[in-house]
């Protein structure tokens, strides 16, 4: 396989028993999977299993797009993520591009990427997300980019994320919120994202929203010149509208939006100026730690 590391590290999806290897196929007692060009395509579906033979085998993988690395600076995924001294290893569900590998490893982690979809170039693993192919406590991180509106069941979803973290490790990403349909099931409130945290055995160290809704939603239903042009004005007057809401706010209140009150919420703390970006963001961007699972 392509990625050494994953070999001491799979397992049956179904049964989580040990796989082991002969030649280009990698079975457990009773489920066998194939192995194209280094890549283990660990589906249950047969009819997926052998769509992906056929795209890996006729060399139809692409670079595919990387949100992470289009918001890096703008969303401070860098402060969500954390650099660490220590060599971790991350399950980067979704996918990644090589250049996405490639910052995450500088900042001290060892990246694995798995995706349903095997068109995208660099994956490691071809798998499904409800039935991940991986043993209980293999990875100091998760990571699920605009990822969880995308699954059938994302409450199935994370508990296979819960048993392939280690102790206290940490799952982190993002959700869709404010955001226009984009084959999606499941867009989340950040209400929607503690709760499923939670759900999984997860306890929240970060939450906060993230990207321009007058950008996201409204240049797109009326863009104004080209695209680039017209994200630009909407995002102008998104920094507008939110900074008139915090001055007047403050005015109002005689209080700083910067101070974190309970008032805005009955789950977690804000201040009025988190809470107000939390209400509009077409994403929203979390870190949790594990705290027990829920299995």
């Amino acid at each position: 396989m392509k990625n050494s590391k994953l070999i001491n590290i799979l397992c049956d999806p179904v049964s989580k028993e040990q796989l082991s290897i002969k030649s280009n196929t990698i079975y457990s007692t009773l489920n066998q999977y194939p192995i194209v060009k280094g890549i283990p395509i660990l589906l249950i579906d047969k009819k997926l299993q052998n769509n992906a033979v056929k795209i890996l085998t006729n060399n139809k993988s692409r670079v595919g797009y990387s949100w992470v690395d289009s918001n890096w600076n703008k969303l401070n995924i860098e402060k969500l993520v954390k650099t660490t001294s220590q060599k971790k290893l991350l399950l980067n569900l979704g996918s990644g591009t090589p250049k996405e590998k490639e910052k995450f490893k500088k900042m001290g982690y060892e990246m694995i990427s798995v995706d349903i979809n095997p068109t995208y170039f660099g994956v490691d693993a071809i798998c499904d997300a409800h039935k991940l192919p991986f043993k209980d406590n293999s990875f100091d991180v998760v990571s699920a980019f605009e990822v969880l509106e995308h699954l059938d069941e994302p409450w199935t979803a994370i508990k296979e994320i819960n048993r392939v973290i280690k102790k206290d490790g940490r799952f982190l990403g993002s959700v869709a919120f404010l955001k226009e349909f984009h084959s999606s099931y499941f867009h989340m409130s950040h209400w929607g994202v503690i709760k499923l945290l939670e759900f999984g055995g997860f306890k929240i160290l970060n939450l906060y929203g993230g990207q321009n809704v007058y950008s996201r939603l409204i240049h797109n239903i009326f863009p104004i010149g080209f695209s680039k042009m017209s994200s630009s004005i909407y995002n102008f007057i998104n920094v507008i509208i939110m900074r008139a809401r915090l001055y007047f706010w403050s005015i109002k209140n005689l209080k700083n939006p910067n101070i974190i009150l309970t008032k805005f919420d009955p789950k977690y703390k804000f201040s009025f100026k988190e809470y107000d970006k939390i209400k509009f963001s077409p994403t929203i961007l979390f870190e949790g730690k594990k705290i027990g699972s829920r299995i």
